[in-house]
């Protein structure tokens, strides 16, 4: 199982060892996970040491905002590396958190060189939500979502029995049901009915505090690497709204939100970076 191999610290990861340039940090991604960065380090100047910044353990209450995340990952950051200059980066919602550490490493009066937001976009905040989650947590519809996605083209009959099983069985049941779906063996291996409802909930932490944050305007340059088919629809991914476009530099990469990891669109981005 790609998630449950990763083992959560409060601590950096080091993903690549590098020689004499500053580290570049990456924050995990909507999923609370890492599994992004193998397929990016390689791609990266052999000079510069990689480090994952890896979310709370499934097991433990995770956090309500991006501000909170970005705090705890400061600290694992200036535990690598004591003082500026910083370099730190994010896919998708390690993004945001990414925009946020740079912010407050920044309030520290330390400096950031790099910050760069890998198909990451900008919602922002919904105010008067800040103690609770934007929608409630419900784990069977959280899977059922997951088990949706792959059924067979738009069965309705499909989709009707899902919801018809849903109603009647708990979440172990529903888990046991669908466990030999593709989606599910590939997500969740090994995984006990437990932990995966472990891991819905750490998605929807995130998903919750993505929909809170505000972001405030950044003092430096915002790298924005922009999947060719989120641009279609985003634009400059909502960051135009915050960031001076003399501080937005928007590198368009070929392919959707999930395949810029994939070669050879993965090889284009890190080319067009200057970290």
């Amino acid at each position: 199982n790609q998630f449950a191999s990763t083992v959560m610290r409060d601590e950096a990861v080091l993903i690549k060892s590098g020689g004499s340039k500053p580290p570049l940090f990456f924050a995990h991604c909507g999923a609370g996970e890492l599994i992004y960065l193998p397929k990016l380090a390689p791609h990266i100047d052999k000079e510069i040491p990689i480090y994952g910044l890896p979310s709370l353990s499934l097991d433990q209450q995770q956090m309500g905002t991006v501000e909170g995340m970005a705090t705890r990952m400061v600290s694992m950051i200036r535990s690598v590396q004591p003082n500026g200059p910083y370099c730190i980066a994010g896919w998708s919602f390690g993004g945001l958190l990414a925009y946020e550490i740079a912010m407050q490493i920044i309030g520290a009066d330390q400096e950031v060189r790099f910050l760069g937001l890998i198909d990451t976009q900008y919602r922002p905040g919904i105010s008067g939500l800040t103690d609770k989650p934007v929608i409630n947590f419900d784990d069977k519809e959280q899977l059922m979502h997951l088990i949706q996605m792959n059924l067979d083209g738009d069965s309705q009959s499909a989709n009707d029995a899902l919801k018809s099983k849903m109603a009647t069985m708990n979440f172990t049941t529903l888990v046991q049901e669908y466990r030999d779906t593709p989606i599910l063996r590939k997500l969740f291996s090994g995984l006990t009915a437990m932990q995966i409802q472990q891991w819905l909930a750490r998605s929807h932490a995130n998903k919750s505090a993505n929909m809170l944050y505000t972001a405030k305007r950044i003092p430096i340059p915002v790298h924005l690497f922009a999947a060719q088919e989120s641009q279609k629809t985003y634009l400059a991914l909502g960051w135009d709204a915050i960031v001076p476009n003399d501080q937005l530099c928007t590198i368009t990469i070929p392919g959707t939100h999930q395949s810029i990891m994939n070669s050879p669109n993965v090889e284009i981005q890190i080319g067009r970076a200057h970290v």
